[in-house]
């Protein structure tokens, strides 16, 4: 079984989220973290969800359109019942034809209003698929740097425990040499060692190697 398989197995009988609408797809693939198949395929699903968010806006304005004419049109049939007004006669017409324009125009959107769905959660799966694969190859690179770094902490901590103990046992050195000097010389004389060597700054840490 493929990746691409095992992954719609793992999908079925799960809603997927317009992913371009969701905040955690977003985190986990924000700039600089997306392929460029990805990238293509977002700019894909949101292309489909700006023509349905058009689509359905233009819908929602045909119907108000429709709905007005109808309204005029009762108000204009009342008006020439009464008048025999042949302009009202003619509006009333003009009217109608309107209608049937909405009329065709929302049988035309039928069509788009049944595919565009379609279409969106088509792309929405790719986006989904191309996701997953991007999740697994990145889980398994970021486990490896993961690795490498514990490795060199480990590693950084070893040299660092050794390093205390050299300075610790530095610092030993130095005291002993100082005081079994100061033992025998004056200050001024044990300025010809050139030291700079001052044990009340930093003294030394005795028994803990």
């Amino acid at each position: 079984m493929s990746d691409e398989q095992a992954f719609i197995k793992a999908l079925e009988g799960k809603e997927i989220p317009i992913l371009t609408l969701d905040l955690r797809w977003h985190q986990a693939f924000s700039q600089g973290k997306a392929s460029p198949e990805i990238a293509k395929l977002e700019d894909e699903v949101n292309d489909l969800l700006k023509q349905q968010g058009k689509l359905n806006t233009e819908v929602k304005n045909v119907k108000n359109l429709k709905k007005q004419m109808m309204d005029e049109i009762v108000d204009l049939t009342d008006a020439f019942q009464d008048t025999k007004d042949t302009s009202v006669e003619k509006e009333i017409g003009e009217k109608k034809r309107l209608v049937d324009e909405c009329n065709e125009k929302l049988e035309e959107y039928k069509d788009e209003l049944l595919d565009l769905p379609i279409r969106l959660k088509e792309a929405n799966l790719r986006l989904m698929l191309a996701s997953m694969e991007a999740c697994k190859e990145r889980f398994g690179t970021n486990e490896e740097k993961i690795t490498e770094i514990e490795r060199w902490i480990r590693a950084i901590k070893v040299e660092l425990k050794q390093n205390i103990i050299k300075k610790q046992e530095s610092e030993v050195e130095n005291y002993n040499m100082y005081v079994f000097m100061k033992e025998f010389f004056r200050d001024d004389t044990l300025s010809l060692f050139e030291m700079g060597y001052d044990p009340t700054v930093n003294p030394p840490k005795m028994g803990n190697k």
